[in-house]
């Protein structure tokens, strides 16, 4: 029964009921309230929750709409105020300490609440733990937390997390908090506003399950500053839309890895998946990568075409755990990186930095990749500074692409500049190469695409255009067989004794023509030893080209191939093959000028140098 002031409140069913405890006000629509007792005299029972009728500081009534679910907790400076609807009363223990608000759901939860966050307070904190879903709205919210992570969300469920004007979250740096944002369960972040993350502990924000950022989200993350990684992520990291940006941490940008989770075959599992939205990553310390993956990383445009900016300044640093060198990467993975499409900018200019690496398979087969790095090698001790495989883990070159398994370029285009000392292009460790199609340019100090496992490290050319320009080694280097089965490839390797073309001949390998184009220039080339080698070539020493001019062959009236020719040499040996090249003559022009010359199909010995063949030698202005 309703008793005293309560009996004549709730008359009419629009009336609300406000119940003040502290600094929690549950709000008891008349439409809801149902019988109100007395317990004892001592005890108010209302809509399935008991509240001590010492413990009520007010009781008013006024025309407030309720929304079922949606809880409002305001900051404002040391303290904060929560407004909680009257349905859900009964399964939410409400803590509020000065600033620090701590929500338990119960296990009785069926449907999902949504916690609305605003105000600012200098010392405050969100505390949420459960065993249900929920929604966390930050509606210009300013947060931080002196000793611990401003917001802390424990249910272990998908938590939606939307972002309305302009958020600040920040932590202590006495705290033991693993991070100013700490979500134990499925993130999912939406809206149009901003979130501003800093980490004065460890990581701006750490994550123990998945994060992804919705196709409808349209805001920015900004991570301003993090001791650690500025994400630290178990499962898995999604973005299909909306901008992050990260600057200023001391570890990775991105770290997604994987920890004694129930399912460790997930193909999820410490991955991560840019699918749209940009993402902009700039990081100066050792050692440190724009993104990390335990698992894979893929960036394709299965929602949006993503943009993907990282910079890395940092140099290498030795791994004493490991006992090898390491150093910064914008895209790192210990699994296999896929790029379907998008944009991709990636720059180092730390020692021995990388523009993207991997333990496992490399593959590009659509979008833009463009990546410079300017670093020299990183060395340790005087071991870095020896010849030998034996040395290897002692030095750390920069490079723009390296895999340790196969690198497969098959669509998109891939534009690949490294200018520091021993510097190469794209580089498969213990793999092959295989470039199906697309288009490659690569500018390297060292090898411009290397395959370099001994005798097993072969490299294809099957498809797609394909330029190189090795300023001190080679521009296409096979430690195995080299094979041209198609596309359209000129490759320069000029310093002495360095190759355009080279296959390692010392280890019984050798050069393949079986189709496509093929126009190399050096100090020497590689060139086929046995029959299965069955398209013709012309090759001569002394050949000089001038920059950006057009090389054709043709057979009679009928064109083979044509060569764009962006950087020039001078008294080179110059290997053409072209696809249904034959034995006979075929005129070659380079610019204005034009020469007969007949075909070799293959040598015995292979080997470099001039391949036989008539027609002279290439005269002045080649």
């Amino acid at each position: 029964m309703l008793v005293g002031a309560v009996a004549g409140c709730l008359t009419a069913s629009a009336q609300t009921m406000k119940i003040q405890v502290g600094a929690v006000t549950y709000l008891v629509p008349a439409a809801q309230a149902g019988n109100m007792h007395y317990l004892d005299g001592t005890t108010l029972a209302v809509m399935g929750q008991r509240i001590a009728i010492d413990d009520i500081d007010n009781v008013t009534v006024d025309d407030t709409e309720v929304t079922d679910n949606a809880v409002s907790v305001a900051y404002s400076g040391t303290g904060a105020q929560v407004l909680v609807p009257g349905n859900a009363m009964r399964n939410l223990t409400v803590t509020v300490s000065g600033a620090d608000v701590s929500i338990i759901q119960s296990d009785n939860v069926s449907e999902e609440i949504t916690y609305t966050l605003t105000g600012s307070s200098t010392d405050g904190s969100f505390f949420m733990d459960g065993s249900y879903k929920a929604t966390v709205v930050l509606d210009n919210l300013t947060l931080k937390n002196a000793d611990g992570a401003a917001i802390d969300i424990e249910n272990g469920k998908r938590i939606d997390i939307e972002l309305v004007g302009t958020n600040t979250l920040a932590d202590g740096a006495s705290g033991s908090q693993k991070g100013c944002m700490m979500v134990n369960g499925h993130a999912e972040f939406k809206g149009s506003g901003s979130l501003s993350l800093t980490g004065n502990a460890k990581h701006a924000y750490w994550g123990d399950e998945y994060v992804l950022l919705k196709k409808s989200m349209t805001g920015t993350i900004t991570v301003e500053n993090a001791v650690k990684d500025a994400f630290n992520i178990n499962e898995h990291f999604e973005q299909r839309g909306g901008n992050v940006v990260i600057k200023n941490c001391g570890d990775d940008g991105i770290q997604v890895s994987y920890e004694d989770k129930s399912n460790p075959t997930d193909d999820d599992t410490g991955s991560i998946i840019l699918s749209g939205g940009t993402l902009n990553v700039s990081i100066g310390n050792a050692a440190s990568k724009g993104l990390k993956a335990e698992g894979n990383i893929l960036v394709n445009e299965a929602y949006a075409a993503p943009t993907i900016t990282v910079t890395t300044s940092g140099g290498g640093v030795w791994d004493s755990d490991d006992s090898k060198t390491k150093a910064c990467a914008g895209l790192s993975s210990d699994a296999n990186i896929t790029v379907e499409g998008g944009t991709l900018n990636l720059t180092s200019s730390g020692a021995g930095g990388k523009g993207m690496k991997c333990d496992g398979v490399m593959t590009v087969s659509g979008g833009k990749v463009t990546i410079k790095t300017t670093g020299n090698r990183y060395t340790y001790g005087t071991n870095g500074n020896r010849e030998g495989k034996q040395y290897r883990d002692y030095r750390s070159s920069a490079k723009g692409m390296k895999s340790d398994g196969d690198m497969v370029i098959s669509g998109g285009t891939v534009n690949v500049t490294t200018s520091g000392t021993y510097a190469e292009g794209i580089e498969s460790k213990e793999g092959c190469v295989y470039i199906k199609d697309g288009t490659v340019n690569v500018y390297a100090y060292d090898d411009g695409i290397n395959a370099s496992a001994e005798k097993t490290g072969h490299l294809y050319l099957q498809g797609g255009t394909v330029t190189v320009y090795s300023v001190n080694n080679d521009g296409l280097d096979s430690n195995g067989n080299l094979y041209v089965q198609g596309g359209t490839t000129v490759a320069y390797g000029l310093t002495r004794p360095e190759c355009g073309i080279d296959a390692n001949e010392e280890q019984d390998c050798t050069v393949y023509f079986t189709g496509g184009n093929l126009f190399a220039i050096g100090e020497s080339n590689s060139t086929p030893s046995n029959s299965e080698s069955t398209q013709y070539y012309i090759q001569y020493s002394k050949g000089s080209v001038s920059a950006n001019t057009t090389a054709t062959v043709k057979s009679g009236a009928t064109t083979l191939a044509s060569f764009t020719l962006p950087y020039a040499a001078s008294s080179k040996n110059i290997l053409i093959t072209a696809q249904g090249m034959r034995s006979g003559t075929y005129t070659v022009t380079v610019g204005s000028t034009s020469k007969d010359y007949t075909t070799t199909q293959y040598s015995e010995n292979g080997g470099f140098g001039p391949g036989g063949g008539g027609g002279g030698g290439w005269g002045p202005g080649w």
